[in-house]
């Protein structure tokens, strides 16, 4: 397993005594790995959706 491949399944058991949730999985991905400067607004509107009241 590298740092720029492994997979979550890798990264639990890994550290099978931590009890680590899929929010730290993306946060450690986050650390060792290059991501595009929008990766965290995507995953902000994926969590906190807006949303558009229709009358009718």
């Amino acid at each position: 397993m590298t740092k720029s491949n492994w997979t979550y399944a890798q990264f639990v058991a890994a550290n099978p005594e931590k009890g680590l949730t899929p929010i730290d999985y993306i946060h450690a991905i986050s650390k060792f790995t290059k991501l595009p400067d929008d990766f965290y607004l995507c995953m902000a509107s994926l969590l906190w959706p807006s949303f558009f009241e229709i009358e009718g």
